[in-house]
């Protein structure tokens, strides 16, 4: 689970900590530089998570602290890395 478990669960970026702690259950409240999302809020639930997924596209996938946006990083990769299971 370590690596699935620093990525962010609705736009599939990765962080250097755990949004969900190292076993997955215990949500640290921040905020996804990416997409915005509150973990432990906007990412409790499966219905939450495509809710604030297709918000966040449909917005035009814009990244909430630009200055943070890995060098060629792509949506189409940062959605195949999402976890199949948060799918």
């Amino acid at each position: 689970m370590h690596g699935e478990g620093k990525i962010c669960r609705v736009c599939g970026s990765l962080h250097y900590d755990y949004p969900w702690g190292e076993d997955g259950s215990c949500a640290s409240f921040e905020i996804c530089e990416c997409c915005g999302t509150t973990f432990g809020y906007e990412d409790a639930t499966i219905v939450a998570i495509k809710r604030k997924r297709k918000e966040w596209i449909d917005s035009g996938a814009q990244w909430r602290e630009p200055q943070s946006k890995p060098e060629g990083w792509s949506l189409d990769d940062a959605l195949r890395s999402i976890p199949d299971n948060y799918k």
